[in-house]
């Protein structure tokens, strides 16, 4: 439930549709940019699967993630002509009734391939076009699928 009060005094509920899980950087090298954030943030890589690294401010936190994109032309914002790129991963308990919900609130599903390999996301983007991702059925924030905890890995490595 969210909670805001005016001014302290009134309360004012309303259930949430999802939560946001980690913000998710299109890069050309996830390994590097993680190293980058890390120290700038002052974080550690909780995961890396060569394609998607995970960074946090402890062993459990999933802050944000790199994931490689071929191909990659970096966003020239402010200027036009490439726009930024990122994504928002919003972690829901249940899928279809957070589909529903997304698209009576005017967001438009924008399925992929990925979707159907991996099984435990949709894509969608928001009324301005921009991409995000509803995620569910995957293990808690730093368990492995047979529920161990995930063990830090070194950025250099």
């Amino acid at each position: 439930m969210l909670r805001a009060g005016k001014q302290g005094t009134e309360e004012h509920t309303r259930s949430v549709i999802g939560h946001l899980e980690k913000t998710v950087l299109d890069c050309p090298d996830p390994r590097a940019l993680a190293t980058f954030y890390c120290e700038v943030l002052g974080m550690q890589v909780n995961q890396d699967l060569g394609d998607w690294t995970v960074i946090g401010r402890g062993p459990d936190r999933r802050d944000l993630a790199f994931q490689r994109v071929h191909d990659y032309s970096p966003p020239t914002w402010p200027q036009t002509g490439q726009p930024q790129q990122m994504h928002l991963d919003i972690r829901v308990q249940d899928p279809d009734r957070a589909e529903a919900e997304l698209l009576r609130l005017g967001a438009r599903r924008r399925p992929t391939a990925a979707e159907a390999v991996h099984g435990s996301f949709r894509t969608f983007v928001d009324p301005a076009g921009h991409p995000f991702c509803i995620v569910f059925g995957r293990p808690p924030r730093g368990l492995s699928a047979e529920g161990q905890t995930l063990a830090p890995t070194s950025p250099s490595a």
